[in-house]
């Protein structure tokens, strides 16, 4: 990976003016980052691209097109045409961990499909893979960079590098912030690039920047409220019929001996208890229900 080089470099260059325990240290650090092998590498490029030459070279600016201007009510939007490293260059000279949420339609670099890297059109050959990866690694950090720490990055992409994409991704955000695989159905008979199986969907992952992110969740419409909690309201409000035992996997007593116990009832008096609630009663009294699951 290019980061672990970077790291080695670094501590070969402390290591020249070490002295020897602590140039064995720094040998023994180096030995266990070439052992940890896991991760995702490829090819250094040979040449970098032309637009990336030119943003080191000259500050990377955006011109205002006063005659595409639109009167948008007051609302300032702004639409940038260009090369997508040059602009993200520049916006964050000025907008660096600003913005709240980012998503990104990138080169899926499919069989089937081109794209433009390093002034020239990438077909589809052995290389491919490297020349995608150098391309979407400058351009996710500098993304990045962008975003505020309560943040988040969703990111369009196929099969022909999601397993890349994500590994990329962990690199860059950390494998902790990475938030799920959206499956995306496009196409229910199958795309015009299906072969054998029928092609009908595609991805898109959704990372943030940080933990602080958060999700703001939708709320219920008055009729799905009405739809969910139809069965009566107490002083706490309308509430909805549930059933008794654990749902999902995991159903056993063994399982979740904590969250296994019986319902007693009293048929005389409609009483209910839970747990321990019949402790210091008679339990001939009440009826024992357990929550077995009929399978």
């Amino acid at each position: 990976m290019k980061d672990k080089e970077i790291l080695i470099k670094k501590i070969e260059s402390l290591k020249q003016g070490a002295n020897e325990d602590t140039a064995s240290v720094f040998n023994e650090i180096i030995e266990q980052l070439k052992k940890n092998t896991y991760g995702l590498s490829w090819s250094e490029e040979g040449r970098k691209e032309r637009v990336v030459e030119e943003c080191e070279r000259d500050l990377p600016v955006l011109r205002l097109d006063q005659s595409k201007t639109i009167d948008n009510g007051g609302l300032n939007n702004i639409l940038i045409e260009g090369d997508n490293y040059h602009s993200l260059k520049a916006l964050n000279l000025l907008n660096k961990e600003s913005v709240d949420v980012i998503y990104i339609d990138p080169p899926y670099n499919a069989k089937n499909y081109t794209f433009m890297y390093r002034d020239s059109f990438v077909n589809y050959d052995g290389t491919r893979h490297d020349r995608w990866l150098s391309f979407m690694d400058k351009r996710l950090r500098l993304a990045h960079s962008l975003l505020k720490e309560d943040g988040v990055m969703f990111i369009s992409i196929d099969e022909s590098e999601l397993a890349n994409l994500k590994l990329l991704c962990n690199q860059i955000f950390e494998e902790e912030n990475f938030l799920v695989t959206m499956v995306i159905m496009n196409s229910l008979t199958g795309t015009q690039s299906s072969a054998d199986f029928a092609q009908q969907h595609s991805y898109c992952l959704a990372y943030r920047k940080s933990d602080k992110f958060r999700v703001n969740r939708i709320s219920l419409s008055e009729k799905q409220i009405k739809e969910k909690y139809k069965y009566g309201e107490d002083e706490k409000g309308p509430y909805y019929v549930e059933r008794l035992w654990k749902r999902g996997a995991g159903g056993l007593k063994e399982d979740v001996p904590t969250l296994h116990f019986p319902v007693w009832y009293n048929e005389n008096n409609n009483e209910i208890l839970i747990d321990k609630e019949i402790n210091g009663r008679d339990e001939n009294d009440y009826t024992k229900i357990l929550p077995y699951q009929s399978k």
